[in-house]
C-alpha cells in the first residue's frame, strides 16, 4: 500500500494532480467525487464546500436546532478533533481549491457497506462483530461530543475487517453547548475517554481555529465538560468495568474459545494503482 502514514494521505490530497470531477447525485449539499493522481497512484476523493450557518432550523425529525451549521469547515474540523482524540475512523481529509472553490478533500475509502445497504439485505440490529459494536459505542461518544445532528444509516460505513468508518460531519461543532440525545450512550473505550477528558483548552483552540470560531470552540469544551461528567456519573452508578472497556477485551460472559485479533485489523485506505 503506498500510504503507510495519515499524513502521508494528506499529502496526496494536497498536491495530487486532479484528474477528474463529478457530480454526486445524493446529498443535499451536492458533493462531488474527484480523481487524484500522483505518479503511479490513483485514489478517488470527496469534494465538499457548502459552508451555511442558521437560526431555528427545522430537522428531519421534528426538533429545531437554533444554532445551525452545514458545513465543509465543520467537516474538516470533526477530523482534526478525532485525530487529536487517537480516533482512526474519520478518513483522513485537508482543505484544497477544486474548480475554484474552496473546500473539504477527504479520501474516499473504497468498498465500503454502509449501514442502508446492509439493513437493505435484509439484515436488522448491528452487525455481531464485538469489534463493530464497541467501535458503535465510540462513534455515539463522539457524536455527543461535536453535537452531530446528522448521523444515518448513509454515513455508517465499515470495510471487509469490520473497520467503522464515519463520513459527513457537516452538521456538527455548532454554537449549542448542550449535549444532545445524552441517552444514545452505553459506554464507550477506556482510550477515548481519558482523550477526552484530557483535552487542553490551548490545543483544541490551535487545532480547530482554523475551522470554528470562538464561540464554536467554547461550545466544544463546554461540551467535553458535560460528556466528562455523565460518563463518571455512570461509572459511579454502574462500574467501570460496565462502561468502559479496552478493544482486546473478551467479551463479558463465559468464554471458551476467544481471539479477536482478526477484527482488530488497522484501519486502512484503499487505492487504486494506474496503468
Amino acid at each position: 500500500m503506498p500510504f503507510q502514514t495519515i499524513s502521508e494521505v494528506e499529502e496526496f490530497l494536497r498536491t495530487a494532480r486532479i484528474v477528474n470531477v463529478e457530480a454526486i447525485p445524493e446529498g443535499v449539499t451536492k458533493p462531488k467525487k474527484i480523481l487524484l493522481e500522483a505518479g503511479d497512484v490513483q485514489a478517488h476523493a470527496k469534494f465538499g464546500y457548502h459552508d451555511f450557518q442558521g437560526q431555528g432550523e427545522k430537522l428531519a425529525d421534528g426538533t429545531t436546532e437554533m444554532y445551525f451549521q452545514d458545513s465543509y469547515k465543520a467537516d474538516l474540523a470533526a477530523f482534526v478533533l478525532s485525530r487529536l482524540l487517537g480516533m482512526e475512523m474519520v478518513p483522513p481529509a485537508i482543505t484544497r481549491q477544486v474548480e475554484g472553490q474552496d473546500g473539504i478533500v477527504q479520501i474516499w475509502i473504497e468498498g465500503l457497506t454502509s449501514y442502508e445497504s446492509w439493513m437493505q439485505d435484509g439484515n436488522t440490529g448491528q452487525p455481531a462483530s464485538l469489534y463493530f459494536q464497541r467501535q458503535v459505542k465510540d462513534m455515539k461518544t463522539f457524536d455527543l461530543l461535536i453535537r452531530n445532528i446528522d448521523r444515518h444509516s448513509r454515513n455508517i460505513n465499515w470495510d471487509n475487517d469490520w473497520n467503522l468508518w464515519l463520513i459527513d460531519h457537516t452538521r456538527s461543532l455548532a454554537k449549542d453547548a448542550t449535549l444532545r440525545k445524552e441517552k444514545s450512550f452505553t459506554g464507550c473505550s477506556r482510550d477515548l475517554f481519558q482523550a477526552i477528558r484530557g483535552l487542553s483548552k490551548s490545543e483544541v483552540g490551535a487545532a480547530l481555529d482554523p475551522y470554528l470560531g470562538n464561540f464554536e470552540i467554547k461550545a466544544l469544551l463546554k461540551r467535553r465538560d458535560k460528556l466528562v461528567k455523565m460518563i463518571e456519573g455512570e461509572i459511579k452508578k454502574q462500574g467501570e468495568d460496565k462502561i468502559l472497556f479496552n478493544y482486546g477485551d473478551a467479551p463479558p460472559g463465559l468464554v471458551i474459545s476467544y481471539d479477536e485479533t482478526a477484527e482488530l485489523a488497522p484501519h486502512g485506505v484503499a487505492v487504486e494503482n494506474a496503468g
